[in-house]
This record gives C-alpha cells, structure tokens and sequence, in this order.
C-alpha cells in the first residue's frame, strides 16, 4: 500500500494548520534548528550542505531505488526489510516519551532504517543517526500534540482574563 509523503520545508510547522488529534500522530515535523544554534558555523554548515545537495541532486535517489528493488527481488528480501522495520519500531516506541510519539514510531523506523540501508549500500557517506537523536529530532512535539491540554489552557486564560463576565 502507498502513503502520502509531503517534505516541505516553511516558517510554520505543518500540524499548526489543523486541529485535528490524528494528525499529530501523522507528522513528523523537524522542530530544531538542524545545523545547531552557533551562528556562524551553523549558518556555514547549512550551506555547506546545501551546496552539496545542489550538486548531487537527482543521484541517491535512483541509486538507492535500484537497490531496494534488487533486495526485494530476493526470496525472503521483504520479510528481511520487514524485520529490520519491526526491530527499529520496537526501539523508537521503547524510547517514545508520549503516546503520539508512539503512535509515530513506525514511521520514524522507516526513515532511521533508509537511512541506515543507504549508508550500508555506499550510498551516502554517513551513518545513520542513533535512535536518541531520531527520536530527539523527530518523535515529540508535546505543545501541539496534547490538544486536550491546549483546550484547557486556552480556558484557563480565558477565565483568568474574562473572570468578571462569568455568572456565579
């Protein structure tokens, strides 16, 4: 089965644009700065990568494609990429801080686990990020998760700054 997949980059994260609860447990939304916050060389790291995605655009891709083909082609090439996913979810769930984040733990697997497929094929030169910066990066958004919460302190502010309009 196919899913959606929409990588955008913006001023607002995608999950301010709607109120609905399952939508949190659908997003995975990169909520830091990605270069760090040191200034000069954070702003020299992004372009640094940035260039280099300009550069290359257009190769990992299809090479990456090709692989995944090929190992899928093998008998048991699917059952291996499926256990491989399972094992990951397994981790990004144990080290899930909140219920979204564990509801979004299959899909942060799948990410970790291309990642780690592209390195190990010599597709890209770096390693795969360990499961703590994964789920650092990608598994909570507690502010804009918990909408029960954020009901109930819109309420609140309500009440502490309309309490005179309220009928006893």
């Amino acid at each position: 089965p196919w899913q959606t997949i929409l990588i955008s980059t913006g001023e607002q994260p995608a999950l301010s644009f709607t109120s609905h609860e399952g939508a949190a447990a659908r997003v995975l939304s990169l909520r830091r700065a990605p270069f760090g916050a040191d200034g000069e060389r954070s702003a020299d790291d992004a372009k640094a990568v940035t260039a280099a995605i300009a550069e290359n655009y257009g190769h990992a891709g299809p090479a990456f494609i090709t692989r995944l083909t090929d190992e899928l082609a093998k008998d048991d090439g699917a059952q291996k990429l499926r256990d491989r996913h399972a094992k990951l979810t397994a981790e990004h769930t144990a080290a899930a801080r909140n219920d979204v984040a564990r509801r979004r733990a299959g899909h942060v697997a799948a990410l970790h686990l291309a990642a780690q497929l592209a390195h190990e094929w010599d597709i890209v030169p770096l390693p795969a990020l360990e499961t703590a910066v994964w789920v650092e990066q990608l598994g909570e958004e507690t502010a804009r998760e918990d909408r029960g919460g954020v009901a109930l302190d819109t309420v609140r502010s309500l009440i502490a700054s309309q309490g005179h309009r309220l009928i006893p």
